[in-house]
């Protein structure tokens, strides 16, 4: 079983509007799914972000998109023994929060993203985004520290293990967590 997400994402960073409106939704339409029923074929369950959720159900779907799945709802509170059981892999479904904690966590095994050719220019981010302003003391500081100690434990290393594109522009990044 993996642990595993596919999410679309502008050019520059971001997954949804200021509004929250997920960029694929804003984004050019398109025929193509990209790899989107594939990835959905192997999952046995789908685990969501509570902030995605919650949006979810005033997304206006048509009909829901996994009408035999089991889902689960990520919270801090305890799950219910059965929970866990299912056949084949577990489908992320979450905004930036649920991903970045997942892989925190160690445990996201598959991270799958598709880049839009779009530049929202603001938004929600997929990773944090803290700008740190350049000043000659930054610099001074970090000089005699290796370039990865100045991460402080935040370095998550990744391994590619496909890319691609599609004819309308869409670049596809398929990672899993690097072995140490």
């Amino acid at each position: 079983m993996l642990i595993k997400t596919r999410i679309s994402m502008s050019l520059d960073g971001y997954i949804s509007t200021p509004a929250g409106w997920p960029v694929v939704d804003v984004g050019p339409s398109t025929e193509d799914d990209h790899g989107f029923t594939e990835y959905k074929a192997g999952c046995g369950a789908v685990v969501w972000g509570r902030t995605s959720f919650d949006q979810g159900f005033g997304g206006g779907w048509e009909t829901w998109p996994w009408p035999d799945t089991p889902v689960y709802v990520l919270s801090s509170r305890p799950l219910p023994e059965q929970a866990g059981v299912f056949d084949g892999d577990a489908q992320v479904v979450g905004g930036g929060g649920a991903i970045r904690s997942l892989l925190g966590a160690g445990v996201l095994d598959r991270l799958e993203i598709l880049i839009m050719p779009l530049l929202l220019g603001s938004g929600v981010p997929l990773f944090d985004q803290r700008p740190v302003p350049y000043t000659a003391e930054v610099w001074a500081s970090a000089a005699d520290r290796p370039p990865a100690e100045s991460l402080a434990g935040s370095l998550t290393s990744l391994e590619l293990l496909h890319h691609g594109h599609y004819a309308d522009g869409f670049a596809e990044l398929i990672y899993r967590r690097a072995e140490h």
